[in-house]
């Protein structure tokens, strides 16, 4: 839950045409952010959407501009440069990458991303000599055997 308002999330329209982020189920981790105009997202390129809104994140959160799991299984179309600061009050620009072959149009109004707003850790960094040993260790990518 939200600290201001009651667990609500603070959302202006900066431009008339937007529309207000929502879910689309009660318990779906992502608000819904839509397409303020029509664009196309070309072939292996990329471009950005804007949504027309901006929102309050309260202090000690962030929002994370993630893919919506249509477009990327559907269409290769995924999100990029995805964080919003608590400070930020500006429109949330979507950038999108599409790694397919085919050309993407998206409508005004289409769902392009989803906003989710986490708690972040914000006790700071103190810097060691060394970490503790786990049974990962070092151990990276394909480090558990898939």
């Amino acid at each position: 839950m939200l600290p201001n308002n009651h667990g609500i999330l603070r959302c202006a329209k900066l431009d008339p045409a937007a529309k207000i982020p929502r879910r689309a189920h009660a318990d779906d981790a992502g608000f819904d952010l839509y397409a303020l105009h029509s664009t196309w997202v070309l072939a292996q390129s990329s471009t950005t959407v804007r949504t027309g809104v901006g929102v309050g994140i309260p202090e000690g959160y962030y929002g994370r501009v993630a893919s919506r799991s249509g477009l990327s299984v559907k269409h290769n179309v995924e999100v990029g440069a995805g964080v919003i600061d608590a400070g930020y009050r500006g429109e949330i620009i979507v950038k999108l990458y599409n790694h397919g072959d085919g050309n993407v149009l998206l409508s005004a109004g289409d769902r392009v991303a989803q906003l989710i707003v986490t708690a972040i850790y914000s006790d700071g960094i103190q810097e060691v000599a060394s970490l503790d040993d786990t049974e990962r260790g070092a151990g990276g990518f394909g480090s558990t055997g898939k």
